[in-house]
């Protein structure tokens, strides 16, 4: 039944049930007062998505005291907020045990949706499958439970940014967002002379450059999205575009200027 959904990447767990939820203008998307600043991200991207899907714009309550429990979509920690939330108040099970880092689950029933995790990162992971859901189904969320875990604690993704043209910032970030949506939370960055070295302004003089400034912006966009910016830089072989520079050519292994010697001592300076 998961294949029917086509959710990438396919869920642990997923029981479908009959019925489905209907979303509505008065439909709440609900956190509760201990929420802080990554489920209120993920409340926020589960709004956009429903409003670029359906054209619906929801409003998003921190509650102290729930006043309804229906018509709502609960963002919650499962250990820390089943006495706000009830269980049979609001149609979920408890989890059997506490769910494990980047760990969720989902209940879509007959009077709401309820995602549980025990972390930020899982319950980041929750909102990307019902945003997933939300794309397939729009308005008529169909009725299920999925419980979800990696099976691999780093999923990664590499890019070479240094050959062809060099991406810029803003398309970093979108990629790194792309990534996020379907759970992968490494990305590493090939480079070997794409990057203004301020000390060496001669390296990459005649391409685009990735700057310190755009590096630190990208990881914090990165850790925004739950997603681990690894940079990759080349530093003995894969050195060509450096070592045919007059400045380095005397630090080239060969007249090919492909890796550097490890014979002159320059070369670990």
């Amino acid at each position: 039944m998961a294949d029917l959904l086509h959710l990438v990447p396919r869920p642990r767990s997923v029981e479908r049930r009959a019925g489905c939820f209907v979303l509505s203008p008065e439909t709440l998307i609900c956190l509760p007062p201990q929420a802080d600043d990554d489920d209120l991200f993920a409340a926020r991207q589960l709004r956009d998505e429903i409003a670029g899907a359906t054209g619906l714009v929801l409003a998003i309550e921190r509650q102290h005291r729930p006043h309804r429990r229906e018509n709502t979509i609960v963002l919650l920690r499962a250990a820390r907020d089943r006495g706000i939330y009830p269980p049979d108040e609001f149609g979920y099970d408890p989890p059997r045990e506490p769910l494990p880092d980047q760990g969720y689950e989902l209940t879509i029933g007959r009077q709401g949706a309820v995602i549980a995790a025990d972390s930020a990162s899982g319950l980041f992971y929750g909102v990307q499958t019902l945003r997933q859901i939300v794309r397939l189904r729009r308005r008529e969320l169909p009725q299920l439970v999925i419980e979800d875990r990696p099976a691999l604690a780093e999923r990664g993704v590499l890019l070479d940014v240094c050959r062809g043209k060099v991406p810029t910032l803003a398309t970093l970030k979108e990629l790194v967002e792309k990534l996020s949506f379907f759970k992968i939370n490494q990305f590493q960055m090939h480079n070997e002379h794409a990057y203004y070295f301020p000390r060496h302004p001669e390296i990459g003089a005649t391409t685009d450059r990735l700057t310190n400034e755009e590096m630190l912006e990208l990881d914090a966009h990165c850790r925004r999205f739950h997603v681990e910016l690894v940079p990759n830089l080349q530093s003995f072989g894969h050195m060509q575009n450096i070592l045919s520079l007059p400045r380095y050519r005397h630090l080239a292994e060969t007249k090919v200027c492909w890796s550097l010697a490890p014979t002159v001592e320059e070369c670990y300076r």
